[in-house]
C-alpha cells in the first residue's frame, strides 16, 4: 500500500487563493514590456533550425532519390531549394516589414502573418529554456502582429465597441 503522506515530505491541499498567501504586494517582474527585438530574433533562431532541418533532410534524402535517376534527385534538389527560397524571403518580407514599419507586399502580409503565428510556440519553448519570461515574450509578439496588422481602415467606432451585433 502506497503511503499518500511521508513525515518529511507533507503535501497540503490546494485551496483557492493560496497562491497569494505569500505575495507581498510587488510585481516580480516590474515591467513585461519588451521591444519587437526579442520575438524577432528568437524566431531567427527557431527559422534557421528548421533551414537547417530541411537542409539536413535533402541532404540525406537525395543519395537515395540518386538511385531512381539523376533527373529525379535535381527535381528533389529544384523543389527543396524553390521551397526555402520562397521561405527566406517570406520572412525576410516580414521582418522588414516590422523593422522598418512599413507594408511592401500587401498580399504577402495579409497572409504572411501566418509564419509568425506559426513559429511562436517554438519560440515560446526557446525562450523558456532562455528564461525570457512568457509575458515578455507575448508583450513582444504582440508588437510584431499590431506592426503587421496594421491601421484598419473602415471601422466606425461602433464597429470597434460591438464587434458581435448584427448590424
Amino acid at each position: 500500500m502506497i503511503q499518500d503522506e511521508t513525515p518529511d515530505r507533507k503535501e497540503r491541499r490546494r485551496k483557492l487563493g493560496d497562491e497569494w498567501i505569500d505575495w507581498d504586494g510587488s510585481a516580480s517582474e516590474p515591467d513585461a514590456s519588451e521591444s519587437s527585438r526579442t520575438f524577432l530574433a528568437l524566431s531567427l533562431l527557431v527559422f534557421t533550425v528548421f533551414i537547417g532541418i530541411v537542409f539536413m533532410f535533402w541532404y540525406l534524402v537525395l543519395p537515395r532519390f540518386e538511385l531512381f535517376g539523376r533527373n529525379w534527385a535535381v527535381f528533389l534538389t529544384v523543389l527543396m531549394g524553390a521551397a526555402v527560397l520562397v521561405l527566406v524571403l517570406w520572412y525576410g518580407i516580414l521582418v522588414c516589414a516590422v523593422i522598418r514599419n512599413r507594408r511592401y507586399f500587401n498580399l504577402c502580409l495579409a497572409r504572411g502573418g501566418k509564419l509568425f503565428f506559426l513559429l511562436l510556440p517554438l519560440v515560446m519553448r526557446i525562450a523558456g529554456t532562455l528564461g525570457i519570461s512568457k509575458d515578455r515574450l507575448r508583450h513582444s509578439f504582440i508588437r510584431v502582429s499590431n506592426t503587421l496588422a496594421g491601421p484598419v481602415a473602415g471601422l466606425s467606432l461602433i464597429h470597434i465597441s460591438e464587434p458581435t451585433r448584427p448590424y
